[in-house]
């Protein structure tokens, strides 16, 4: 929130929280955000999504980097259905890969519907970049989804 009302200054927020990983939820309410915003989408800079998640969690700084990096292509890719599967086969093996994979996969439906094509990755980071302890680290990515 800080960083929104620092950049944008003025605007409004609707937050949604999920707690499922359906792909087919994932995919309805992609359709329904792009329905429900209607032509302000088609202005370009006129709606923002953002998708919120921290990536895997407590894993040591080279595996985290490894399974972030999996986990990334899947978004880099606008695979959103792919990022589900990747998540839920990491819950069943009890690795922690993105625990907003929901929202992430919804954005990208959302975005594709809107015509996007293009990923950036903004910035990738783990816990260790900024604290000593390599053991035990949480993964973190920007990714920028656009026309």
């Amino acid at each position: 929130m800080p960083f929104l009302q620092t950049t944008l200054k003025r605007f409004k927020l609707v937050p949604l929280m999920m707690g499922t990983h359906s792909r087919r939820t994932c995919r309805e309410l992609g359709a329904a955000l792009v329905k429900a915003i209607g032509a302000q989408g088609e202005t370009e800079g006129s709606v923002l999504f953002v998708a919120s998640s921290d990536l895997s969690h407590y894993f040591d700084d080279d595996t985290a980097r490894q399974l972030d990096e999996a986990t990334i292509q899947f978004i880099l890719n606008l695979d959103a259905d792919g990022l589900i599967q990747h998540v839920e086969a990491g819950q069943r093996r009890g690795d922690p890969l993105a625990c907003g994979a929901a929202p992430i996969a919804t954005v990208i439906h959302a975005a594709q519907a809107l015509g996007a094509t293009q990923t950036h990755l903004l910035k990738y980071a783990t816990s260790a970049d900024v604290y000593p302890d390599k053991s035990r680290v949480v993964g973190y990515a920007a990714v920028a989804i656009s026309k």
